[in-house]
């Protein structure tokens, strides 16, 4: 096996784990600093005012069009692990060319729907009128670059489902300065605001995703990516659908809770209290990507050792990421509002103390109970990766979706306070979790029954 891959079936567990997870870590971690970049140097440096609160003003809607895409991409992981795990060279070759066809496909959808419907649905959330022109704006340059953005995610995805998180680092940090570079000589030089911030987006998105494609071209084994054989064959592409479009599924439910969540938020009228929010959220960020590390490094090992039928090793994976993934969560939420102050300043300098404290209540009440949704992020990741993608998505739909909505118009109607809203998240992750070790534990047996079974099939 190549040095740049990890043999996830055999071997210690945990050395392997953290070579995989730390990259994909630092990936995380790097695309919301430069994602947060955008609105540091915006707000400070940038002409326009309320710039800050017009790019968070759109980040829920954003995160609820594209992941509901991005959704497939892990049920690319899914499938090439297996398939990997199997050794079966000729399905890996066919998921391979399927999945960068139809990230093509999802991103020329997701261009044309954001250039369509931008405003649209910026005035269906009550978008503050002080904000809506520059988010508008935002919004469809940002989605000029989304063809280069389903390209990275689903290239990066097939190296991942190798045991290859490196390389995905490293075209990251590349395109990730060039968005720095551009972001300062738009913003600071040439006077632009929201428009340079995501002109600079786009430049490095591309520069990305033409990386992840000649890393693929470039490939010796049965990952290798041939432009002239990109099909959509019909049984992979349906694999990938069924892994990934639950997962989408689940995104977008997500989403359309966290889209209510800001349209609650819209409903005060107060841009200080926009402005606070998207900056603890930026800031949230942080330690939600380094947990989902652990909610991808799970899927994947998972999706290897079911393919292999080493079924013993799922259990260790699945204890061993939900560990540090709390822990993680823990270290930096607390870290985090414990410097929430001179953090929340670093996005606008000129913030008032009114939109600073929102910014703290909102991080009290979310990042604080991080390490519960660590803990989410890896169960949904492990019963993917064991195949079962419709189960995690059924559970966060009713429990975090669902539930979250009904919260919004019983528990924050009466009290109608900003914190009463923020604590929908924390209330949620609680029982969705309960949910998800249930229906783990009885995936795991049903497993292991039917791994018995085949065995003394065989046998006999």
């Amino acid at each position: 096996m190549k040095s740049k891959e990890l043999d996830m079936i055999h071997g210690p567990l945990v050395p392997t784990l953290l070579r995989f997870a730390f990259p994909v870590i630092v990936t995380g971690v790097l695309q919301i600093l430069y994602n947060a970049a955008d609105m540091i140097i915006v707000g400070q440096f940038g002409s326009s005012p309320n710039a800050v609160a017009a790019i968070g003003a759109t980040s829920a809607l954003i995160n609820l069009i594209v992941a509901t895409f991005l959704g497939l991409s892990i049920g690319t992981n899914v499938a090439l692990a297996q398939a990997l795990g199997r050794q079966d060279e000729k399905s890996s070759h066919e998921v391979v060319h399927s999945a960068i066809l139809l990230a093509l496909i999802c991103g020329a959808v997701l261009m044309f729907v954001g250039l369509r419907f931008a405003r649209t649905f910026l005035v269906w959330m009550g978008t503050d009128a002080e904000v809506i022109e520059q988010s508008t704006l935002y919004m469809k340059i940002y989605f000029l670059g989304m063809p280069a953005s389903m390209l990275y995610n689903f290239g990066s995805a097939i190296l991942r489902a190798k045991g290859d998180s490196k390389r995905p680092l490293i075209f990251l940090t590349l395109s990730g300065a060039i968005n720095v570079a551009m972001n300062c000589i738009f913003v600071i030089f040439l006077g632009m605001a929201v428009d340079g911030v995501a002109w600079a987006t786009i430049i490095s998105q591309y520069m990305s995703a033409t990386l992840v494609i000649i890393a693929l071209i470039r490939e010796k084994d049965c990952c290798k990516l041939i432009i002239k054989k990109l099909h959509l064959k019909a049984d992979k592409t349906l694999l990938i659908l069924r892994y990934g479009v639950p997962a989408g599924l689940n995104s977008a439910m997500f989403n359309i809770a966290n889209v209510m969540v800001q349209s609650s938020l819209n409903s005060f009228h107060v841009v200080d209290m926009v402005t606070g929010s998207a900056s603890s959220g930026s800031i949230e960020g942080l330690a939600y990507t380094a947990m989902n590390a652990f909610n991808q490094t799970a899927l994947t090992f998972v999706g290897q050792n079911v393919g292999a039928g080493n079924h013993k090793r799922i259990g260790k994976v699945y204890a061993t990421c939900a560990i540090i993934s709390m822990s993680i969560g823990l270290v930096m939420g607390w870290g985090m509002y414990a410097l929430g102050e001179p953090l929340l300043k670093l996005y606008s300098p000129d913030a008032t103390s009114a939109a600073i404290q929102y910014g703290l209540v909102r991080m009290s009440c979310i990042l604080t109970f991080y390490f519960i949704d660590g803990l989410l992020e890896v169960q949904m990741g492990t019963i993917r990766g064991m195949g079962y993608s419709l189960v995690p998505t059924l559970i966060s739909v009713i429990g975090v979706c669902v539930l979250r909505i009904v919260w919004i118009y019983t528990v924050f109607r009466q009290i109608y306070t900003i914190r009463a809203l923020y604590l929908c998240y924390p209330v949620t992750w609680v029982v969705s979790v309960i949910a998800m070790h249930v229906a783990y534990i009885i995936i795991r047996k049903k497993m292991q029954k039917d791994h018995d079974h085949v065995l003394l099939s065989d046998h006999v």
